[in-house]
């Protein structure tokens, strides 16, 4: 019997039982009238109650509840979760740090000889330094036997690029506003030496002085990007220390902690031989480790890698003849690409579910919960 069937059998019994009811009040109607409608409920309760209508509706309810169950497991198994937690280890030539907040790039100690382009004023408390030709030109080399990088200061909304070299790496901050600051210390045989100027200023500083240049924009304009190139790293001086074995090169890297990146690119631009810029992969090897899926994904030379909607707990940079990146949190974009073929590292919901011990726990308790329903309601029908 089709569900209209069905309705309308129950219809037509709800009019005869009205009608029943008002005939029986009736002490003048025939009493064959009355079994015949009689008759007739007891005929429409047992089409009602076919027990062919009963599996029919059985088979229709499971039918649908299985077409809900593929569907919620296939959109579970295409909606993959909207943050997955993640470790990173990376090893690189050059890498772009996109930041939300402003903060500073703390202190380091310099090898003597330190050099920034892009700048667009500076000031000392040295009178001389600042009258000297060519001060605010942009563009400084300062050399000294006790040099020390105070703090690069960027703002909110800045971009973070670093680059490793054997010669000298470098960090350049591209901002939408102003200011980029950057302050340094010396002391001793200073020289300093600006681009627009011929010939370089030589000064001693028995007791250490500083600098601070900034990138001050017009208005309605980003700064300038200001490039920061660093002394080789490996050749970082400081006090002798504690008769043990001499310094690996990791801790000769420049470090810095406590950064929070939304987004990091590990790319690098190369100009090519028609003057062009190339946009390539930096990455030299990389591994993640993916905590919601139980998964490890190794990545080598020339694949890309591209995090994106970032919420760190930690944050390591390394900055040496390697850029090495260390990193635990949650991304909402988790992507590498090798050639054409690109492919997210987010899992499923499905499989987050899989393979998150709590969620299986709780499904077999709904199903062991729905088993014992079933097997109630069977028993009170029996019972009846």
């Amino acid at each position: 019997m089709e569900p209209d069937d069905a309705a309308a059998v129950q219809a037509l019994r709800q009019q005869l039982a009205s009608r029943f009811a008002t005939m029986a009040q009736d002490g003048n109607t025939p009493l064959s009238e009355l079994r015949e409608l009689r008759d007739r409920l007891a005929l429409l309760d047992a089409a009602a109650n076919d027990p062919g209508q009963t599996a029919r509706r059985r088979r229709r309810r499971m039918t649908i509840a299985a077409l809900l169950v593929a569907t919620v497991l296939s959109l579970a198994a295409l909606i993959p979760m909207p943050q997955v937690p993640f470790s990173l280890e990376a090893e690189a030539s050059a890498a772009r740090l996109e930041v939300d907040d402003k903060g500073i790039l703390g202190p380091q100690a310099l090898a003597g000889r330190l050099r920034v382009d892009g700048y667009s004023a500076l000031e000392s408390p040295d009178m001389a330094l600042n009258h000297q030709q060519g001060a605010q030109s942009g563009q400084l080399v300062l050399t000294a036997p006790s040099l020390n990088l105070r703090r690069i200061r960027y703002p909110a909304g800045a971009a973070i690029e670093l680059a490793a070299s054997t010669s000298g790496p470098t960090v350049t901050i591209h901002s939408p506003q102003a200011p980029v600051e950057l302050e340094a210390e010396f002391s001793g045989l200073t020289t300093t030496q600006f681009a627009s100027a011929g010939s370089a200023r030589t000064a001693d500083y028995p007791v250490a002085e500083w600098l601070r240049v900034r990138g001050v924009a017009q208005a309605g304009q980003a700064p300038p990007p200001m490039m920061v190139v660093l002394p080789r790293p490996g050749a970082v001086t400081s006090p002798p220390p504690v008769q043990n074995e001499a310094r690996s090169e990791a801790q000769s890297d420049y470090l810095w902690t406590g950064l929070r990146p939304r987004q990091v690119r590990f790319v690098e631009r190369l100009q090519g031989a028609d003057a062009e810029v190339v946009v390539l992969s930096s990455l030299s090897k990389a591994h993640i480790q993916l905590q919601a899926k139980a998964d490890e994904v190794q990545l080598g030379p020339g694949e890309e890698l591209e995090l994106g909607g970032l919420e760190l707990q930690r944050c390591e940079v390394r900055l040496g003849q390697v850029l090495r990146i260390s990193m635990t949190g949650t991304a909402r974009t988790l992507q590498t690409r090798t050639g054409q073929f690109a492919r997210s590292l987010k899992p499923s919901l499905l499989e987050y579910a899989a393979r998150h011990k709590k969620v299986a726990l709780l499904w077999s308790a709904a199903v062991f919960i729905w088993g014992i329903v079933q097997w109630l309601q069977r028993f009170a029908a029996t019972g009846d």
